[in-house]
């Protein structure tokens, strides 16, 4: 999960790219150097995507917080993204993704900045929302 203080969804990743993570500096002012990449990541293909179907995932997710059968929840603004980025959330995701091999079962959440204590309790129920739905397709498709 990250934060995306630019993003004002709830938004589930499809992909991550292998390239760009150089171009960065983190807090000790070291970026992971190509030399890195390709020793760790060798051939790797240039982009890896889940193997779960967002599509559904993001129904369900946005049917179970709009109330389904009249709980009556606020409507909140979920979506399926390819926009990880290429800083530590993208560099996060493709690490995860190479390495569950051929089956991703992986989603990445990022979230938009959260102020308030009831904005915390919607994130809350929003992530919540998401675990369910990503078992409920992940349960549907495992076997496939």
């Amino acid at each position: 999960m990250g934060l995306d203080e630019g993003r004002t969804f709830f938004g589930i990743e499809r992909s991550a790219a292998r390239e760009g993570y150089h171009q960065n500096l983190d807090i000790d002012r070291k970026v992971f150097t190509k030399a890195e990449k390709k020793k760790l990541w060798g051939k790797a293909p240039e982009k890896l995507t889940t193997s779960l179907n967002l599509e559904e995932t993001q129904v369900r997710w946005q049917r179970s917080l709009r109330g389904g059968k009249g709980k009556g929840r606020v409507d909140v603004d979920v979506r399926v993204s390819d926009d990880v980025g290429d800083f530590v959330c993208g560099f996060i995701y493709y690490a995860t993704l190479k390495a569950m091999g051929d089956r991703r079962d992986v989603v990445f959440l990022h979230v938009p900045q959260l102020k308030t204590e009831g904005a915390l309790e919607t994130g809350l129920e929003v992530t919540t929302a998401l675990i369910t739905a990503v078992v409920e397709v992940w349960l549907e498709t495992k076997d496939g």
